[in-house]
């Protein structure tokens, strides 16, 4: 009788041990696993390199695009131009051309610094200077910029949208003022200004809307 029990006791024993899940199986498989999506990640990274790309694709150097240099000797002939248009005879037709065009260049808010202009009159290209009135720097600069040969403009203070909360130039035009104070005032710009040989607006984008105040200034 303790035979039997003995046997039933081992057989027991032996069937949970069949039973027990081994714990290397489940590493192992997560391991393979690992090792395949790295081979595979390699082969993509050949497969990758081996392929010729296309001339679209390969990367452009800065060299192409290098500006080139000027020296220092290069003298700037500016030539004068207008926005004005010619008005043709009665029954002629004007021609529509194509053609290479003219680019103005105007830096505005200037006054403020002389070694501003200076640097930029150093760039060697043909610009303009536009100061505004009651800056600093306003004779200094146009002196400057003048005596190189570059052209210098009025850069008309005038009334933005959501003036007073907007700052602007206390010596600013307003639509509150009467004509006789915007002319007064034009004056007081073109004599700050020297060598000036035209205008254009700083701010304003409130006052350019009325055209009443706009005939003023451009009467003047």
């Amino acid at each position: 009788m303790a035979k039997h029990r003995i046997n039933a006791a081992n057989r027991n024993n032996a069937a949970s041990r069949i039973k027990k899940p081994s714990g290397k199986r489940p590493l192992l498989t997560l391991l393979l696993v690992v090792i395949l999506i790295a081979l595979a990640f390699f082969l993509l990274e050949a497969l990758r390199r081996t392929v010729p790309q296309k001339v679209s694709e390969q990367p452009v150097t800065g060299e192409r695009f290098k500006m080139p240099s000027r020296s220092a000797e290069v003298v700037i002939e500016q030539q004068p131009y207008t926005s004005s248009v010619t008005p043709l005879p009665p029954g002629h037709r004007r021609k529509r051309t194509t053609g290479p065009g003219t680019v103005a260049i105007i830096v505005d808010d200037m006054g403020s610094s002389l070694q501003e202009v200076d640097a930029l009159m150093a760039m060697k290209l043909p610009l303009t200077f536009s100061i505004i009135p009651g800056m600093a720097k306003v004779k200094d600069v146009a002196d400057a910029a003048h005596a190189k040969g570059y052209q210098v403009m009025v850069h008309l203070p005038m009334e933005p949208q959501g003036y007073p909360l907007q700052r602007m130039e206390q010596n600013g035009l307003l639509l509150s003022q009467s004509d006789a104070e915007i002319e007064k005032r034009l004056r007081a710009y073109l004599q700050a200004v020297p060598h000036a040989i035209g205008a254009n607006n700083h701010m304003g984008s409130r006052f350019t809307e009325d055209r009443a105040k706009m005939a003023t200034v451009l009467g003047s």
